[in-house]
């Protein structure tokens, strides 16, 4: 029986209204596709699948013929993805230009060649990569549409890695567990934005209340801030940029703020930052690297802290706009998935973290004397929590020393690493085995949040710091090389009176001496 006309994809589109979804229920062998980028669902038997396309009998358009790369198909009668596809599923922040760089580097690395092919959807990119004698080596199913898709693809299986720019939470641990998926938690990288101002501004730092403030509209002029009276002008990235999302994050939603209509929007962090250091009254934000000829403010704290906008304190994770981002990995992930995991973890691609506008965790050192503003908070704490012999201990032992930046963290109550100090032991213990003989000594200072009588704290500190000891010298760090100090609550990295900051405050940090 001859067939009636084949649509082709273009037409699909011009007919979009008339597929709308739930015109039929898929029957045994029917088949569902809908339109990645939306708006577009058919329902029928599926008459052909290849050479990169669906053909599908519709009750009401006949026959249709569409590009499977647009279309995700759902049914008993679906082609099944080979072995080599990965589907990384999630954040925008992640997915709009870290996880594509990081592929394309994977991809040059193991020798493919990658063919990519961009939807209606920007967010939905598929990368077809084939070995140089021209076959096809696997599939990569990028979709960003936001972290709160991850936990849903990993449910699913449509994702077997999980893009997410927060903590997965743990009903979503809970819902993709009772499917059946097994995961695995990877920091990836890390993020941090810095807030900026015209040099002619004498402005040096401002709390993170005063800047959600400004952004938000609430606080309008500089005079309130301590400035040069002159209305303020916020400089701000447009919606779809990963550092406004980070931004609106930690400044603006904790407040339950939005920002102001008046904000003039960029596209470009280049721009931005050049029009905010013309400005003498100008505000914006940016990744550190873009920083340029504006001034960066230091972040103040209520209990007196005052974190530089550093690369450093990024990776110590002291610095207030600064955050993990996260791969969350499924048992199911194929051998193309393991090795590019395996490859974005690894210090040969930490380059192209930094070159992709966010903060890697390659370790770096600082002295002592770049470390010592950190002292003036530490004297002003209450009596409770402070201890002057210890202190004294504290200047005389790390005065000659360099502090890294990796700096391990536990939960409440707990000599527990977090995922991240469990994935940096490795690294530290590589970074101390590839210098060796060049440090004399590894201090391991360990340090708790104020809850608990001082002494008590001390006793615990002690505890965590012993236990990384014993986790490094598991991993080939002579053991005499290392010396565990515990400092008890002295030194905060951020206020006791949040659980935010309490959290900062529990952990081990390492110094070394030449």
């Amino acid at each position: 029986m001859p067939l009636r006309p084949v649509l082709k994809f273009a037409a699909c589109l011009a007919l979009g209204a008339a597929f709308a979804a739930g015109t039929k229920p898929a029957g045994a062998g029917e088949v569902t596709l809908v339109l990645r980028a939306g708006g577009l669902t058919m329902m029928g038997e599926l008459l052909q699948s290849n050479q990169g396309s669906y053909v599908i009998k519709s009750d009401k358009f006949g026959v249709v013929s569409v590009e499977a790369a647009k279309f995700e198909c759902s049914g008993p009668t679906c082609p099944k993805p080979p072995a080599s596809t990965v589907g990384i599923h999630g954040s925008n922040t992640i997915g709009a230009q870290l996880m594509p760089n990081m592929i394309e580097r994977f991809a040059d690395r193991e020798g493919y060649s990658v063919e990519k092919i961009v939807d209606t959807d920007p967010e939905a990119v598929q990368y077809k990569l084939y070995t140089n004698g021209g076959k096809a080596a696997g599939l990569i199913d990028l979709q960003s549409h936001g972290s709160n898709t991850a936990p849903a693809g990993l449910q699913k299986g449509k994702a077997q890695v999980g893009m997410m720019s927060r903590p997965i939470k743990p009903e979503e641990v809970k819902a993709i567990a009772d499917s059946g998926t097994k995961l695995a938690t990877h920091v990836f990288a890390l993020d941090g934005v810095a807030v900026f101002v015209s040099p002619q501004n004498p402005v040096k730092a401002l709390s993170l209340d005063e800047i959600a403030k400004m952004f938000a509209g609430a606080i309008k002029d500089w005079s309130e801030v301590g400035g040069t009276p002159g209305k303020i002008k916020l400089y701000a990235r447009d919606a779809k940029s990963g550092t406004f999302d980070t931004f609106d994050h930690l400044v603006l939603k904790p407040k339950n703020l939005k920002i102001s209509a008046e904000a003039q929007r960029f596209e470009s962090s280049p721009d931005l930052s050049d029009e905010t250091a013309r400005d003498p009254n100008g505000i914006g934000f940016a990744g550190f690297a873009y920083i340029r000829n504006a001034k960066a403010l230091a972040i103040s704290s209520e209990c007196g802290i005052v974190s530089p906008p550093q690369v450093f304190s990024v990776k110590t994770e002291e610095y207030p706009l600064s955050r993990r981002l996260y791969l969350q990995t499924s048992a199911a992930l194929p051998e193309l998935g393991t090795k590019l995991i395996s490859f974005a973890l690894s210090d040969s691609a930490q380059e192209t973290v930094s070159g992709s506008g966010f903060v890697n965790q390659r370790i770096e050192m600082q002295s002592f004397d770049q470390q010592s503003n950190r002292l003036a908070p530490a004297l002003t704490v209450p009596d409770k929590e402070f201890n002057f012999a210890a202190m004294r201990e504290l200047v005389n032992g790390l005065k000659n020393a360099q502090r890294l930046s990796v700096t391990f963290r536990f939960a409440k109550n707990s000599s527990t690493l977090d995922e991240k100090a469990r994935a940096d032991i490795p690294r530290l213990a590589n970074f101390l085995k590839s210098n060796a003989g060049k440090y004399t000594e590894v201090l391991l200072a360990g340090f708790t949040d104020s809850t608990g009588t001082f002494e008590a704290n001390r006793t615990t500190a002690l505890a965590r710091a012993t236990a990384f000891k014993g986790a490094l010298v598991a991993e080939g760090v002579p053991e005499a090389q290392i010396v565990v100090k515990s400092y008890g609550s002295l030194l905060p990295a951020g206020c006791n009176a949040t659980e935010a900051g309490k959290d900062k405050n529990r952990r081990v940090e390492v110094w070394v001496k030449e």
